[in-house]
């Protein structure tokens, strides 16, 4: 009796195995008996969706889960590989090598076969638009030239007719097919990029595009497009030829479009939120940090990591402007390898202006940073700024040995990340920095000395 459940749930189990899972199958005889593998999109991510290896004629079978609907990517060797639509049952897949160039055939994929027709029409289409948009550029402003008004309404008409035929063949697609929505969606992350380079007048209308997507459609989450759309996005707002304060306030309204429009999904929205905030730190948009970092903490619907949630916390508490909390020196400090007595707390030191920067000997990054500090110690003291290195060491003989060339002053409590000057400083990463002036105010959030440097040089 127990035998025959056993194989009763065997059976079961392998129906609904076959059930979940769809396969992938194909043919790569230039790669015998290597390992092949699919990987799949979830927002900012990918992930391996399956790994298979092909047999000893390039044969291999890959299976990945049934609910997944969206853009895939094989991966045949650490420089090979290609893109694909996942949404038919069964996908068969041809790989070749002619003249070392990859070659991608599908047998039985109508998706794919548009997928790969699609991207040969519109890749001519740019290139014939781009030809003929120079030539409409050179009648437009050149006297000899755009006197002849038949040669210009000839250029402008083939430019509209080559975008119409494109428009044409995007609307007349299955609209059950996963490619009817992709496709149009990478136009328009072509279009998009396009607008910075060709079409400047256009960037407005194609900010407005994309406040106009679900950022919750998993069509979306699953294309591979997620991470593109974004940072297209608020370059596109950069590049808007309006003033400083008009591209804040535009890059808000994107802000609270994302916030919103991802309001149901947690996970996404706190991974996206982290994302922006990186990326606009990365390109000193510190206001555009700011201004994330308060809506993330104020939207009670959202539940942020605490690691995250600390490093929004700084721009409530540490933003520019606020005083910034006084620390005693109660344990090791060295200025130039020797013991430091001049001042017993930071407040105690006096300089017009005080740099902070928290990190540690085991923090790469810190170290590249530190010895760029150095270099441009002399011209900071000049312009009357002292520097004291706030270390994050455990053990004393590192932090000494680590210190003993910094010319200017270094301390340690020996507390990681449960030093008081890193939890009343809201420290979440190293290297962290702060420009304060004479009387504690924090007057700059520097991301890098690079970013130091600059404000120096900005210094009268």
């Amino acid at each position: 009796m127990k035998l025959y459940l056993i194989l009763i749930l065997s059976v079961l189990s392998l129906l609904i195995y076959q059930v979940d899972a769809r396969q992938l199958t194909g043919y790569c005889q230039s790669h015998i008996h290597e390992e092949i593998s699919l990987y799949g999109f979830n927002g900012l991510e990918n992930y391996l969706l399956s790994q298979s290896e092909t047999d000893s004629n390039g044969n291999f079978v890959l299976e990945y889960p049934e609910d997944y609907t969206g853009i895939g990517y094989i991966k045949i060797s650490d420089t090979t590989g290609f893109y694909l639509v996942l949404h038919e049952l069964d996908i068969n897949v041809n790989i070749t090598y002619t003249d070392k160039i990859l070659n991608v055939d599908f047998t039985n994929s109508y998706e794919n076969k548009i997928f790969k027709e699609y991207a040969v029409q519109h890749t001519q289409r740019e290139n014939a638009l781009s030809a003929w948009r120079y030539l409409q550029q050179l009648y437009d402003h050149s006297d000899l030239l755009n006197k002849d008004r038949n040669y210009k309404k000839l250029i402008d008409d083939e430019i509209e007719s080559i975008k119409y035929d494109d428009y044409n063949y995007l609307i007349n697609l299955e609209k059950a097919t996963y490619v009817s929505w992709y496709l149009p969606k990478r136009k328009l992350l072509d279009d998009m990029s396009n607008s910075i380079k060709i079409s400047k007048e256009d960037i407005p209308k194609y900010v407005e595009q994309f406040r106009e997507i679900d950022l919750d459609d998993l069509k979306l989450i699953r294309s591979g497009l997620y991470q593109d759309l974004l940072i297209c996005h608020f370059i596109l707002i950069e590049k808007m030829n309006i003033a400083f304060d008009s591209i804040l306030y535009e890059m808000n309204i994107s802000i609270d479009y994302i916030i919103e429009n991802l309001s149901r999904n947690n996970i996404l929205l706190s991974k996206t939120a982290l994302y922006l905030f990186n990326m606009f730190e990365k390109r000193s948009l510190i206001k555009s940090s700011e201004y994330l970092a308060l809506a993330m903490l104020s939207n009670e619907s959202c539940l942020l990591d605490t690691n995250v949630a600390k490093r929004f916390e700084t721009y409530r508490k540490m933003k520019e402007g606020k005083i910034a909390p006084d620390f005693v020196f109660n344990d090791d400090i060295f200025k130039n390898g020797v013991p430091f007595t001049s001042a017993s707390s930071l407040s105690q030191i006096n300089s017009k202006y005080k740099l902070i920067i928290f990190g540690a000997s085991w923090c790469e990054t810190c170290t590249s940073e530190l010895s760029s500090l150095m270099n441009l110690y002399d011209k900071m003291k000049s312009k009357s700024i002292e520097v004291i290195f706030v270390s994050l060491d455990t053990e004393q003989s590192q932090f000494k040995k680590y210190s003993s060339k910094f010319p200017f002053i270094s301390y340690c409590d020996y507390q990681k990340w449960n030093s008081r000057p890193v939890m009343d400083y809201l420290v979440f990463a190293t290297p962290t920095i702060f420009l304060l002036d004479s009387k504690n105010q924090i007057f700059k959030r520097p991301i890098s000395i690079e970013h130091v440097k600059s404000i120096v040089d900005s210094m009268e």
